[in-house]
């Protein structure tokens, strides 16, 4: 069990093992998906060219026509933003047509042969191997002293851990809702709506949508800029920063360590001393970070105890090497 409290905060990365993209791959499939079919050298009768008409007339049924989607994606082809949330946050003229991209992509990773497959080989499962070293049933899963803050839109990890205890131990629908509602799992940017089973306008974990359901999931994205962000007033922020006040150990997994991120979550304030005093263990994976990357995180926690896991370490190996289990 995990009985010192423990935070784990999520970045794009930690969903890719499960089929979601990470932020450059969000831009890159934005930009694919939204060329103009009628640009493109294809067969009319071919399944590309058909899917890409189907996508255009599903913004259309949101109430975008395709002049507008195609200046959404010129506009943030040329930007050369590497994020789509950092495009959207100067660009909010397109926030609604962006959001619903964002969405578009997401929806059909919610693949759940890839969320349950445990062989090691071909699916990185962290989910899987923290709930078994958890060591929990039940009646004592609160026992352990664990929280999540995501910077992630996907519902993975709600959906993983309800599939769990339902089939893990004879139980009842609502006992597992009842235990998933006391878990931390704050969404500090929102998420693709509720699950089905959180709440009657929920959606269920499923690659198949429509237009309607798209909308929805996209109306529950936030972006945000330091313009409309109150961090003070936001719930959902102030919710993180007790839980980093109290916690014992931090893990940062699967990110990208943007400063606005860090800074949002209030890490190195100045006159902020208190926040360190009872940290035994702040840890972070250090995938695809460049040395530029690597060296302004350090220079950002200058003096305090953070460490880098190794170079190129995925999240499940990182687990094993640094998660304290009591």
């Amino acid at each position: 069990m995990i009985k010192r409290e423990s935070v784990f905060i999520l970045g794009a990365g930690a969903s890719r093992p499960f089929g979601y993209p990470t932020g450059r791959q969000l831009r890159e499939k934005i930009l694919e998906d939204l060329k103009d079919p009628e640009s493109l050298n294809l067969a009319k009768d071919s399944n590309e060219y058909l899917e890409r008409v189907v996508r255009f007339q599903r913004f259309e049924e949101m109430g975008f026509k395709k002049k507008d989607v195609l200046s959404f994606r010129d506009a943030f082809n040329r930007s050369i933003r590497y994020s789509i949330d950092a495009f959207l946050e100067d660009r909010d003229e397109f926030i609604p047509l962006g959001k619903r991209a964002i969405a578009d992509i997401l929806i059909p990773c919610e693949d759940e042969e890839v969320l349950f497959n445990t062989d090691d080989a071909k699916i990185r499962n962290w989910f899987a191997y923290l709930i078994n070293k958890l060591k929990s049933n039940i009646s004592n899963f609160l026992e352990n002293k664990i929280s999540f803050i995501t910077f992630n839109y996907d519902r993975s990890l709600e959906h993983f851990l309800y599939n769990h205890f339902v089939n893990a131990f004879k139980t009842t629908q609502e006992e597992v809702i009842k235990l998933i509602s006391k878990i931390p799992i704050i969404h500090v940017y929102g998420k693709m709506n509720d699950l089905d089973w959180q709440s009657p306008e929920g959606r269920a974990y499923s690659v198949k949508y429509n237009s309607q359901e798209l909308s929805k999931a996209a109306e529950k994205i936030s972006i945000v800029s330091e313009k409309n962000l109150d961090i003070e007033s936001s719930p959902d922020f102030k919710h993180a920063h007790q839980l980093l006040e109290k916690a014992r150990n931090v893990y940062f997994l699967g990110f990208g360590y943007d400063e606005n991120n860090l800074n949002r979550l209030k890490l190195n304030q100045p006159g902020n001393a208190s926040f360190w005093q009872n940290k035994s263990n702040i840890v972070g994976t250090n995938h695809q970070l460049d040395f530029l990357a690597r060296s302004a995180v350090n220079r950002y926690f200058s003096g305090k105890m953070f460490q880098f896991g190794p170079v190129n370490s995925d999240i499940l190996d990182f687990l094993k090497q640094y998660l304290i289990v009591d």
